[in-house]
């Protein structure tokens, strides 16, 4: 048993786990081009075998420390170098299960504290608005995986929502052009006339017993998706699936949008967003310049210029909000360099 346990926690053991690991992330990036990154997610970074892939690696390594003796002087070198990797893994680890990316919108003179997810979710609104609902986690679907989900939400003591997954299609063109309404053809074709359609998402809803199929199309390259209206049992309901909306406890207001060209030329070469940041909670008001290498950090969330409005009146944030997981994974990197 003393023999097993010790062929297991070596470096000959850690070291094949690490080899193993480089190995999927690198074959991961062969799926996402064979497939796409949601089939990716699902397949690898998200699943729950990956998950004990880097716990059994930080395990080893502390282990390993501890084997080693490297609390010595002359072993220091060697004793930050494991660190960096624990660091590197427990970093990822805050990102992945508290940290979010996520866009905001912003006309000039307007201030928002309104964000939208990267990610997509499923929502459901009802009774105007008096019941209103997300899925806990983002919902991905995969070209080669089990798709399959249900999702309940409470409407009162007694009754429920129910939503069960039907079917998803990729690119749906033949069923956007059936079921998509004249005014989404007319603005998915404006933003995407290299594309075919969105994706379609397909599920049964149940409430009191009665079941309606609903078709949910799904945009990528728009992080505000409309919601379907439709009854139930004398119950009036609004779906959706895409980025969920996220309010913040401060706002920013756009004074200016500046997009600088290269002259002579229509082509831009930057852009930058002038913009008051609005905290009533601390009575604060402080002008920031968002643009290519200025970033705004408050609160946890990192804020990147990253598009504009076709008319220039108005800007599109990228944020990210990782405050810890990105610090501790510099950490690793730093102490990897040293």
């Amino acid at each position: 048993m003393k023999l097993l346990w010790n062929s297991f926690f070596s470096s000959k053991t850690s070291m094949l786990v690490l080899v193993v690991f480089i190995f999927i992330i690198g074959s991961a990036t062969f799926i996402e081009e064979a497939y796409d990154t949601a089939t990716t997610q699902l397949l690898i970074y998200k699943a729950v075998w990956f998950e004990f892939l880097m716990l059994l690696l930080v395990i080893l390594y502390i282990t390993m420390m501890f084997r080693k003796n490297l609390w010595h002087w002359e072993k220091i070198p060697q004793l930050i170098f494991h660190f960096s990797f624990v660091f590197l893994f427990i970093g990822g680890s805050i990102t992945r299960y508290f940290g979010f990316e996520a866009n905001m919108h912003i006309l000039e003179g307007e201030a928002v504290s309104e964000l939208y997810t990267v990610e997509p979710y499923i929502q459901i609104r009802a009774n105007e608005g008096t019941i209103d609902y997300s899925s806990d986690a983002p919902v991905h679907f995969s070209q080669i995986e089990n798709n399959d989900f249900y999702l309940e939400f409470p409407v009162n003591d007694t009754e429920s929502i129910e939503i069960k997954y039907k079917n998803y299609i990729f690119n749906a063109k033949d069923r956007f052009e059936l079921y998509g309404t004249e005014a989404e053809k007319a603005d998915y074709q404006a933003r995407n006339p290299d594309l075919d359609g969105p994706d379609a998402l397909m599920v049964t809803v149940i409430y009191k017993g009665r079941s309606h199929e609903v078709t949910l199309f799904y945009d990528d390259t728009k992080y505000v998706q409309k919601f379907k209206t439709f009854d139930l049992e004398g119950l009036h309901l609004e779906m959706t699936y895409g980025p969920k909306p996220i309010t913040l406890s401060f706002a920013l207001q756009l004074e200016k949008f500046t997009l600088t060209k290269y002259p002579g030329t229509e082509i831009p070469s930057a852009s930058e967003s002038s913009v008051l940041l609005i905290d009533d909670r601390n009575n604060l008001k402080e002008e920031h310049l968002i643009a290519k290498n200025k970033v705004l950090d408050y609160d946890g969330y990192r804020f990147f210029q990253t598009s504009y409005d076709d008319d220039e009146k108005g800007t599109i944030l990228s944020v990210n909000y990782d405050y810890y997981g990105t610090r501790v994974t510099y950490f690793g990197y730093i102490m990897m360099t040293l």
